[in-house]
Order: C-alpha cells, then sequence, then structure tokens
C-alpha cells in the first residue's frame, strides 16, 4: 500500500509540474494528512521541493485538541519537517461574527491561517482530502440544491478564496480512499489522531458519511463510483461551458466595487447562460460563489425578469439590484448616496421631473436647431439615441467629454473644472443604454455630439431646482 499511494502522490507532483514547489501541508493528525506527510517526505529528495506542515487547534474538543497538537508535533520532528501550529478559540470567533455552524467557522480560520503561511513562503497549500471526501461532497451539494458546478465535486487544483485572500491549494489523494489510507499508515507504523466529533451525526458530513451512504449502498452497492461518475461527467460539462461562455462574458461591466448587466442583454440570454453570467459576476466581484446555492442564482434570475425597483439580499453581504436599464451586482453598503439613487425615464419630446429638476426635451432639424453654449442644454444626435434615463452619477462614472477623444473619469472631470464638492454630489447624468450621453448641466459625450451629417436634434434643456 506504501509504495501504491507514494507512487500515486509523485504522478500527482508530475501531472501539475509540482516538482520543486514549497508545500505548506493541512495536518490535522488523522490518517489522511498523515499518510500525505509521510508519503511527501519519503520522496522529497528525489524532486527537489520543500515541506512545511500546519495545524490548528480548534480548541473545540478540549485535551484530544491538544492531543492531536502534541501528535502533529513529534510526527513533524520524526520527519524533520518545519511545522506551524495556531490555536484558535473558534467557538468565540463564530459567535463574534455570526457565523451559523462551527464546521464553517473552523474551516475559516483553518483556510486564514493556511493562506497566510502559503503566502510568507510563496507555497502551495496541499490537503489530505481523499475520495470519499469527494463522494461525501457531492452529496451534500445535491441535498443543498446545487447546479452542474456543485455537482463537480473537489477539484484536483483550485484557487480558494480565504478572509485574507486566495490561495491555490492541491488535493494529491482525491483517487485514495479512506480505508486506503488507514492500511498506509498501519503499514507504515504510524499512530494517527482519532477525532471523535467524525462519530456525530450532529454534523452534516458526518451524517451523510455514517447514515446517508449505507442506505443508498443498500440499493447500488457502488454507489460511491456512481456518484464519482456523475462528478466527473459534471466536471466535463462544466469545462466546456467555461470554454464557450466568452460569448457572454462581456456582458459584465467590472467597477469599483459592483457588477453591472445591461438588462437588454440579460433577457435576450438562454435561461442557461444567465445562470453563468450571474455565477461569473459574483465570482468577478468577490472571488468565489462559496455559499451561493441554486436557489439564489433562480431568485436572482426571477428578480431580473420582474419590474425594476427591486432589491435581493444575499449571501456574503451581497445585494441584487433590478433597475430600469440595470442589473447591479453589489457589496452590501448603506450609504446615503446609495440609498438617494434613483433612475427616471427621458421622454422625448416633452418633459421629466426628477429630484434635482426638469429637463425640457425636443426634436429639430439641423438646420432649424439655434445653438447655444448654455451649459444647461444639450444637443445630441437623435440617430444615436435608443433609450434615455436618469440617474445620480455614481463611483467609477467615465465618458468622453466634448472636444476630447479619451475617456475621463466623471469624478476627476468635476475636479478638472473645479466644481464645488457640494455641487457635484447633487449632480446626475443622462444615459443611453450603459453609455453616459450627458453629464447634466455639465458636458455632453462627444460620441454623440452633432456633426453635419446629423439630420435630427434631440434638444435637451435642463431646469434646475
Amino acid at each position: 500500500m506504501i509504495e501504491d499511494i507514494v507512487k500515486r502522490v509523485q504522478d500527482f507532483l508530475d501531472e501539475y509540474s509540482f516538482r520543486d514547489a514549497v508545500f505548506v501541508v493541512a495536518t490535522s493528525g488523522g490518517s489522511d494528512s498523515v499518510c500525505l506527510l509521510h508519503a511527501l517526505s519519503s520522496i522529497r529528495n528525489n524532486n527537489g521541493f520543500t515541506l512545511y506542515a500546519v495545524h490548528v487547534n480548534h480548541m473545540i474538543r478540549g485535551e484530544e485538541a491538544d492531543r492531536d497538537e502534541a501528535s502533529v508535533r513529534k510526527l513533524c520532528r520524526k520527519l524533520d519537517i518545519p511545522c506551524f501550529v495556531k490555536k484558535a478559540d473558534v467557538p468565540k470567533f463564530r459567535e463574534e461574527n455570526n457565523i451559523s455552524s462551527l464546521e464553517e467557522a473552523a474551516r475559516i480560520v483553518r483556510y486564514n491561517y493556511l493562506h497566510d503561511i502559503a503566502e510568507k513562503h510563496n507555497a502551495v497549500v496541499l490537503t489530505g482530502h481523499n475520495k470519499d471526501d469527494n463522494v461525501e461532497t457531492v452529496l451534500m451539494h445535491i441535498i443543498r440544491g446545487c447546479g452542474i458546478n456543485g455537482l463537480t465535486g473537489l477539484s484536483a487544483v483550485s484557487d480558494v478564496q480565504t478572509q485574507n485572500g486566495p490561495v491555490k491549494v492541491a488535493r494529491p489523494l482525491l483517487t485514495t480512499g479512506k480505508a486506503e489510507t488507514d492500511a498506509y499508515c498501519k503499514e507504515a507504523g504510524l499512530e494517527p489522531c482519532f477525532d471523535s466529533t467524525n462519530d456525530s451525526t450532529e454534523y452534516t458530513r458526518n451524517k451523510i458519511r455514517r447514515e446517508i451512504i449505507p442506505l443508498l449502498e443498500t440499493i447500488n452497492p457502488d454507489v460511491k463510483t456512481a456518484v464519482l461518475r456523475l462528478a466527473q461527467i459534471a466536471r466535463d460539462e462544466q469545462q466546456y461551458i467555461n470554454q464557450n461562455s466568452e460569448r457572454i462574458v462581456e456582458y459584465l461591466d467590472v467597477l469599483e466595487d459592483s457588477i453591472v448587466i445591461m438588462r437588454r442583454n440579460f433577457d435576450m440570454l438562454h435561461p442557461y447562460a444567465k445562470k453563468e453570467l450571474v455565477r461569473m459576476a459574483i465570482k468577478a466581484l468577490t472571488g468565489n460563489v462559496q455559499d451561493i446555492e441554486n436557489k439564489h442564482i433562480d431568485d436572482m434570475i426571477k428578480l431580473a425578469d420582474g419590474p425594476s425597483g427591486k432589491k435581493l439580499d444575499l449571501p456574503n453581504g451581497l445585494e441584487w439590484l433590478v433597475e430600469y436599464q440595470r442589473l447591479v451586482l453589489r457589496i452590501s453598503n448603506s450609504t446615503e448616496e446609495e440609498e438617494n439613487y434613483f433612475e427616471t425615464q427621458l421622454l422625448f419630446p416633452g418633459e421629466t421631473s426628477f429630484p434635482q429638476g426638469r429637463i425640457h426635451a425636443e426634436i429639430a432639424d439641423l438646420d432649424n436647431c439655434n445653438l447655444s453654449k448654455d451649459p444647461n442644454k444639450a444637443y445630441l444626435d437623435l440617430e444615436l439615441i435608443q433609450d434615455l434615463y436618469i440617474r445620480p452619477r455614481q463611483a467609477g462614472d467615465v465618458f468622453i467629454p466634448f472636444g476630447s477623444s479619451r475617456p475621463k473619469k466623471v469624478a476627476r472631470f468635476l475636479m478638472d473644472e473645479h466644481v464645488s464638492k457640494t455641487e457635484r454630489q447633487n449632480i446626475c447624468v443622462l444615459c443611453n443604454n450603459n453609455d453616459i450621453v450627458w453629464l447634466i448641466g455639465k458636458r455632453v459625450n462627444d460620441n454623440y455630439k452633432i456633426t453635419n451629417s446629423t439630420k435630427l436634434v434631440l434638444k435637451l434643456t435642463y431646469l434646475p431646482l
């Protein structure tokens, strides 16, 4: 068994070009992590990689947790591997951060520490996740109501987002079962620790391992293989979807603290493409889709198909807003500026009122249009206009000022024009889809100016309060 598992680990390192890497091995003291650490130790001289072990004492199991810590320290001394240990009061951390489960709180603390050590040593984190863990993960995702991505299970190599930043995590034992790591430790004379909480069905994963899987095996004795086959099929399909998602990723407008999708683009997508685009938006904003379940994605799409002015609160402090022209995903922030946000469709011809004043719109021939340099008047080429709406200016807004050929941030333009902070707070913009066509009362977008080829002019007059 030792020779077989060592070969699998070596093959894994070769496949992912890890032979000369720096590794931080998450070492709980259980048979999986002990097996992995020992196997790596036996081949490090033939490869050139550097090994560190990391252990987190979660301070949940009292003397048993202290025993695990001592066992890991002893093993690392025997194998001559530097060991980093952190004591963390996870129950206190869970309470202070209002985390739903002790399992999740422990995971957050553990991965934060793994990130910090890996970042310090420019290392890849290795975990002892095995084949049985992968089966349990897929089943857990199914029970929670996942999509295709959730069916893929654990990846051999992935970037994991922690509270302290992303970290690369590799899992060399995903083709190895729990019984095999137990046999490895016994054959190698190792003494892994046993976590008594693994017997408790209070935790979801344990309940799946000890009750659900045995029940499924009465129906199909080879159910674990069937689940892993499903995961592989899902991975293949997800890979195909990812490779063909370039067409829709251009619909994401990434701003400083939010993601914007124009509703007209979203509405024409296939339902599945909508789900993929929403997932892309979440990942682009937060770095991952952790805690976002399929029902959240469905709720976002359902809201997007309805009337404007709606908002959905999502896990991890995210908000999904449905506006007249746009769908906005942002990190929740209840500042006064955001609470005062509005969108008002501009009537043309006609007159439109909004909190800062009124805009009178009329359509005229170029020959019959008397042009004025009054900043409260704007003249736009009507053929370039589709659907106009007024909104407050926002962080990250960009336009091409009249007379320029280069985009400029609205905030920078206003500062360069010496507009006072008080006045800046009340300035609104007129938008054509996602383009700012007029910084109201200040400057027109050069792309919408009238030219000699203009036939009809949209003449706008701003009447401030």
